[in-house]
């Protein structure tokens, strides 16, 4: 859930690409874009929405006010020797 315009929004990871981000009470739907396919974790404060690519090697990182591009990538498993379990982002 990412906290926005005072109410939760639900991210939803897909199988072919962007991250999809809507309200439980509207129609809006925004999208997070990124080249990698079938992400498998997600997580979002109020300024910022990681994602742990399928390889589980990677985390990629977006502003949450921007969903255009990733804003910094992160090779975990080059950096740290081991692959990503799972997320907790606070």
């Amino acid at each position: 859930m990412l906290p926005w315009l005072d109410e939760p929004r639900l991210l939803l990871a897909t199988g072919d690409g962007p991250i999809l981000c809507g309200g439980l009470s509207d129609s809006l739907t925004t999208q997070y874009l990124s080249p990698h396919c079938g992400l498998r974790a997600l997580a979002a404060t109020q300024r910022a929405v990681v994602a742990l690519t399928a390889d589980r090697q990677r985390l990629v990182f977006w502003d949450a006010w921007n969903g255009r591009s990733p804003a910094k990538e992160l090779h975990a498993a080059q950096r740290f020797k081991h692959r990503v379990a799972d997320l907790c982002f606070a």
